[in-house]
């Protein structure tokens, strides 16, 4: 290499061509390419381009277009991700990408996916390409703390007891949230347009008088403000209970079986003030709450062939399909809509559309619960068995003895949360966990030492802020980043009482 006045006039290595990108990143110099919307898919040049600046707004899958080529040269290449402000993007990168520190290479490492979250992935190559060596930073990543991105987690239960902590690891008593009659709290969210918490709650013997006297908001938990007003629905004992969160900060809340879709309430204001919708399609009992992603719509079945929905939470519109179904789940962009009475289930891609195409699911005769994606394939559950597809349309294969029988899984099957990268856990209620990694076809029982939860009863479980997170009776918490071993949360002030809702930002 011959240099004058630090200007490069020729770039060789033993007669072989040196990357000049590579040369101007070994002085911390990277020319940058921004992405300002990933999309679903995105072409890479790692030929041309040192670095890439991605801005993730869907889960999105990665391929290389050009690589540098072979010889004596270590190239690098970096790309900073950045989730937008709904976060939750999954991404999938090439099979030559292979990672180090991990268990197993070609495996990924869990990258943070809360809201406008970053994760910085460096890859190294020698070959011309054909292996791209991987190292995940700035991100929660694989064994990494589970930091989140405002610096909160909430765990709340019966009782209206509610733990907060600042680094998902020690957990002290939160205010009291000033529910009438000690009131369980059903759910709570976080709204990144307001950088607000809210905990929805139900007095122990599910009357109230109105929302207002169940909805709390709070910044950091040492304190929880009342809303000013609020309409005149009442929450009963139901887990269908949540509040839902729209990109623009609009927050619409889902009321349980057997109530009237007159009774959900509406907040434009952080939460300030709750209404009813401006447009409300009249007062019907329905079967579930609102199913879906509030950024895309939320769809609400009734009792009847009717059905409703909402892409903002103001204005609810209705539809109909040719059969009741009694509840549903919302899987990469697919309505799965379940039967109560069979193991009927159906599917439609759009909110809107009354068309709804018939699902060979292959579960027992038991009321239909819900179902995961693992960025791969889908799997669906109710509490006593389970089946699973690579494709929505297709059939669906049981995958009951596998669970049961193969893992020796006991109780029935509560809840199951997926990292969108291949693994999926489920809960039991006498307190068993399981994984998956190929939709069902294996699973393995976590052994007593690997779940700190073992024969408690489970409540639920949830991915959130890169980590699996599963909670219970008597305020138990525990997180994995991999799903294969659970490191146990000390809570406080629980006693006997559930963790019932979990959320982390």
């Amino acid at each position: 290499m011959q240099v004058t006045s630090n200007i490069i006039t020729e770039a060789t290595w033993n007669g072989t061509p040196i990357d000049p990108v590579y040369i101007a990143s070994a002085g911390g110099i990277y020319n940058l390419a921004i992405i300002a919307l990933s999309g679903t898919t995105q072409s890479l040049d790692l030929e041309n381009n040192g670095a890439y600046y991605i801005t993730l707004n869907n889960n999105c899958v990665f391929s290389f277009s050009l690589s540098p080529p072979a010889g004596m040269i270590l190239y690098e290449r970096i790309i900073i991700l950045k989730q937008d402000a709904s976060g939750g993007h999954m991404i999938t990168l090439p099979s030559s990408v292979v990672w180090c520190g991990t268990a197993s290479p070609t495996t990924p490492p869990v990258l943070g996916t809360g809201p406008i979250t970053f994760a910085i992935i460096r890859l190294k190559n020698y070959d011309g390409g054909i292996t791209w060596y991987g190292s995940v930073e700035g991100s929660t990543g694989n064994g990494g703390g589970n930091i989140p991105v405002i610096g909160v987690y909430f765990v709340g239960g019966t009782n209206e007891i509610c733990n907060v902590s600042t680094d998902g690891v020690t957990f002290t008593s939160a205010a009291v949230l000033g529910f009438l009659a000690t009131a369980d709290i059903l759910d709570i969210v976080y709204n990144p347009a307001y950088t607000m918490f809210y905990a929805l709650g139900k007095s122990p013997s599910g009357s109230g008088a109105s929302p207002v006297d169940y909805i709390r908001y709070t910044t950091n938990g040492s304190s929880w403000t009342s809303p000013s007003t609020g309409n005149s629905a009442s929450i009963s004992d139901n887990s269908a209970n949540k509040i839902h969160v729209f990109s623009n900060g609009n927050m619409i809340t889902s009321q349980p079986p057997s109530s009237t879709l007159d009774n959900i309430a509406f907040s434009s204001n952080g939460g300030v003030n709750w209404n009813a919708p401006l447009s409300l399609a009249g007062n019907q009992s329905f079967n579930s709450g609102w199913i879906g992603v509030a950024n895309d719509a939320l769809l609400c079945l009734t009792t009847s062939t009717t059905f409703y929905y909402t892409t903002n939470g103001l204005t609810i519109l209705s539809g109909s399909h040719p059969n009741s179904y009694t509840g549903g789940v919302y899987l990469n962009g697919n309505y799965i809509l379940g039967d109560a009475a069979s193991a009927f289930c159906a599917y439609k891609t759009l909110v809107s559309s009354s068309t709804v195409t018939s699902i060979s699911s292959a579960l027992s005769s038991a009321a239909f619960i819900g179902g995961a994606y693992d960025g791969v394939g889908y799997i669906l559950f109710n509490a006593i068995s389970l089946s699973s597809s690579t494709s929505i349309s297709s059939s669906f294969t049981s995958q009951t003895t596998a669970f049961f029988t193969t893992a020796g899984m006991t109780g029935s099957i509560v809840q199951m949360a997926s990292n969108g990268m291949g693994t999926i856990v489920a809960v039991t209620d006498s307190g068993d966990v399981g994984y998956t990694n190929n939709q069902g076809a294996n699973w393995s029982k976590l052994s007593p030492t690997s779940n700190p939860l073992n024969g408690i009863q489970i409540r639920g479980i949830k991915y959130n802020d890169s980590s699996f997170w599963i909670f219970g009776d008597a305020g138990n918490l525990a997180y994995s980043n991999s799903g294969v071993f659970f490191s146990p949360v000390v809570t406080s002030g629980f006693g006997a009482n559930a963790a019932i809702s979990f959320v982390g930002a």
